[in-house]
């Protein structure tokens, strides 16, 4: 209504200061100035850059400088026109949230619009807040990091622990990076679970969120390991997180806390190390079972060597492959390696095992010579030798090998002896070469008759069996449906009744405390319970999902693979195996009640 009433004299004024306005902006250079919402800012707290231009720039910024020195999480653009008596004025704004990588006093590049650039300014970035009353300096999120050593061996393993304090909460999508390389080579896994406890700190208590992870510098030099860092919005104080919608966005102070950088030197390999494979570790053994034992083996007939090499500190893929010397007269066959990792709040666990098939040709006895393998101890740095004792395995029975023999000839081949060229015996001779002759064809005859009439029953047989699948097939193509029904109901119960059975083996094996029987009956109920067709221990403690009962079944394997008598208990074993249904349908119930809950 307002435009509606203005004289026809001012209109005609406001469209052509407008299109002045417009054909100034284009021919004219635009003045671009920049600003930050505060100073200082505060390492860690994002803030707001804003770039302002009185008219349209020759071209769009480039604000890639920016990221030497910041994250960009956003930006945005404005524009806006004014009119005030009869003055227009344009004013376009680029907003850019950002937030810095570093404290201290950090230059804001000159940034390009095309031919025009804005001014460089200086921020000053604090490490922390400004100290309160009383000098104190209180901060609601702390991330802190340490390292077990500033200088190890190349492969060797180094521990780095990160902590996160907080005394206020925030929303569910923050962030807790894990350490990654800044320089040099590197693996990065996790150690164990998360350890959560409560702390004082600079007078305050504070929630603590401590992780583990184990690194492994693959080469030698320096490595630089980048800062972590938390990336979260604090919840108000007096609010709920829950009260928001499916649809609404949190609201609440943004924030990210760094931790330190590190510099570690990584040594190369000790020259005082003269094994053939680099292994430092803080220990390392070696153990070994046989199916049967090496004294009762039989010509002819496989047994099985197990191998295995557990390692504190270093993974399953840098253990390497054990060599057996096999003694002439035996043979063996080496299966593909079994690696598996596991992992306290401590350090990496590698284990290698090795299944190699032995076979005694011949009958007598065989000397296995000592198996050794060299590895570094970090903690005491010398080179040590974990071993297993020779072994002499008595085979009994004939031997295997089948002697030469020379081929069997028909009297139809053989070669028939030359006439002795004396009258009257002539006669003879030709009627006993006829003799023999006739009776070998007669043999032959006789044999080929009693071929052809077997080859006849086996041919009635073959189709009468052929027969037999035809109507086979022709049933199951009449009742499928049947059928599949009466299988599907037929492989429930028995899987029903062959997980009942496991479980009374599991019972009889704990009452008897006798490992090997545990494991057989383990295997059992692995099959059943779990539905592992092909399952051995170490099969079975990576399908399980209690922790608990993994290690245990993993102890049962130590116990079971050590040369000398171990002193672990299988009790805490069979009450885990007792319990993991119980435990099983508990863990499905709460999955149940807490997916009504979805996170935020």
């Amino acid at each position: 209504m307002y435009i509606q009433k203005i004289s026809k004299k001012y209109k005609v004024s406001y469209i052509l200061s407008l299109m002045l306005l417009i054909f100034s902006s284009l021919v004219q250079a635009a003045n671009i100035t920049v600003q930050a919402d505060r100073s200082p800012i505060v390492l860690g707290e994002q803030f707001t850059l804003t770039f302002s231009a009185d008219a349209n720039p020759s071209g769009d910024p480039d604000f890639s400088p920016l990221t030497k020195d910041f994250d960009i999480l956003r930006q945005g653009k404005s524009s806006s026109v004014r009119m005030i008596n009869g003055d227009v004025t344009q004013n376009i704004s680029w907003n850019i949230s950002l937030f810095p990588k570093k404290a201290g006093n950090i230059t804001i590049p000159a940034i390009q619009f095309g031919s025009e650039q804005s001014p460089s300014i200086e921020l000053i970035v604090a490490s922390t807040p400004p100290a309160q009353q009383g000098g104190q300096v209180s901060q609601d999120i702390i991330v802190e990091a340490e390292l077990s050593a500033k200088s190890v061996y190349v492969q060797q393993q180094l521990v780095y622990t990160q902590r996160l304090y907080f005394a206020r909460d925030f929303f569910r999508n923050a962030t807790l990076t894990t350490p990654q390389p800044k320089a040099g080579k590197m693996d990065i896994e996790k150690l164990g679970s998360d350890r959560e406890y409560t702390e004082m700190k600079n007078g305050r208590q504070y929630k603590v969120t401590e992780r583990r992870y184990a690194i492994f510098p693959i080469q030698s030099g320096k490595i630089e390991i980048a800062p972590t860092f938390f990336e979260g919005r604090l919840i108000e104080r007096g609010s709920q997180q829950q009260n928001f919608g499916f649809f609404s966005r949190p609201t609440g102070q943004l924030v990210r806390r760094y931790s330190p950088a590190f510099t570690v030197e990584v040594k190369p390999q000790a020259t005082a190390f003269n094994g053939k494979h680099w292994l430092p570790a803080t220990n390392l053994t070696l153990h070994a079972n046989w199916s049967i034992p090496p004294e009762k083996a039989k010509t002819g007939e496989p047994i099985t060597l197990t191998i295995g090499i557990i390692a504190n500190g270093l993974r399953a893929e840098q253990l390497p492959q054990v060599t057996v010397d096999m003694p002439t007269g035996l043979k063996a066959y080496h299966d593909q390696a079994v690696l598996h990792n596991d992992s306290n709040s401590q350090e990496i666990i590698g284990t290698r095992q090795e299944k190699v098939v032995v076979v005694a040709a011949n009958a007598g006895e065989f000397k296995i010579p000592e198996i050794r393998v060299s590895w570094w101890d970090t903690k005491t740095e010398s080179q040590k030798t974990a071993t297993i004792p020779a072994k002499t395995l008595k085979a009994t029975g004939t031997s295997t090998v089948t002697p030469a023999t020379q081929p069997i000839q028909t009297p139809a081949q053989q070669t028939a002896p030359a006439p002795q060229p004396v009258m009257g015996s002539t006669q003879k001779t030709v009627s006993k070469v006829a003799t023999s002759t006739g009776n070998s064809v007669t043999n032959l005859d006789a044999t080929s008759s009693k071929q052809t009439k077997g080859e006849t029953v086996w041919f009635y047989i073959s189709m009468l069996l052929f027969a037999l699948l035809i109507f086979v097939l022709y049933l199951l193509w009449r009742q499928p449906k049947m059928s599949r029904e009466l299988g599907k109901a037929t492989d429930r119960k028995s899987h029903q009744l062959s997980a009942v059975d496991a479980l009374k083996l599991v019972e009889q094996a704990c009452e008897s405390q006798d490992n090997k029987q545990l494991r057989d009956a383990i295997i059992v109920w692995g099959q059943a319970y779990l539905q592992l067709p092909n399952s051995n221990l170490q099969n079975i403690a990576d399908e399980v999902t209690d922790t608990s009962l993994s290690l245990e079944i993993k102890q049962l394997m130590k116990a079971l693979y050590a040369s000398e008598r171990s002193n672990w208990h299988c009790a805490k074993l069979c009450d885990l195996l007792l319990d993991y249904r119980i435990k099983k349908i508990q863990a499905k119930s709460t999955s149940r009640i807490s997916s009504l809950y979805p996170e935020e």
